[in-house]
């Protein structure tokens, strides 16, 4: 991966994803955004999916394989479910593909 995608990926917790999710909280909604998450640790980027609701971000989910783009993004570790923080009936299985 080059500096040029580093600087175009997005920390879960950054400016542009605490901005969606206040507009999902505004909303009283849920939803799953896909982005570049920039790991804050190391230098990697994940194709991720944002799961979010009315109390903000819920979790992240990390793509596992990174197939023909393995240039510019690294696998996720794990395989997650992500459970509802206000829906305490439900969870969900954020996942990408691409």
């Amino acid at each position: 991966m080059c500096d040029a995608h580093l600087a175009e990926a997005e920390l879960a917790d950054g400016p542009l994803m605490r901005r969606v999710a206040d507009i999902v909280k505004a909303h009283n909604m849920y939803a799953v955004v896909g982005f570049a998450e920039r790991d804050p640790q190391k230098r990697a980027i994940y194709n991720a999916a944002a799961v979010m609701g009315p109390e903000g971000l819920i979790g992240t989910s990390r793509k596992m394989g990174n197939g023909s783009y393995a240039y510019m993004h690294s696998p996720g570790e794990e395989l997650k479910s992500i459970r509802l923080g206000s829906v305490p009936w439900a969870s969900v299985f954020a996942t990408t593909c691409g």
